[in-house]
């Protein structure tokens, strides 16, 4: 008996898990309405933002010690 529905991927000679063979309807992700997840976005704040605050950060604690190697005179 031959199968209705044939793959359109070549075969792969590896060992391929189970779950990476599934292909079709049931494969689909299903939409976030049916399945009550909120789809949150990952980056609640630019990346730029994050970077700037930490070089602000680490510049704002080490002028306190570049200030006092100064006033010891190296």
């Amino acid at each position: 008996m031959k199968p209705h529905y044939q793959s359109v991927r070549p075969v792969d000679d590896r060992r391929t898990p189970a779950f990476m063979k599934i292909e079709g309807r049931i494969a689909r992700p299903l939409p976030s309405e049916s399945t009550g997840v909120v789809v949150r976005k990952f980056w609640l704040v630019q990346p730029w933002v994050i970077v700037t605050i930490c070089l602000a950060i680490m510049i704002a604690l080490s002028i306190p010690g570049f200030l006092t190697d100064v006033y010891r005179g190296f």
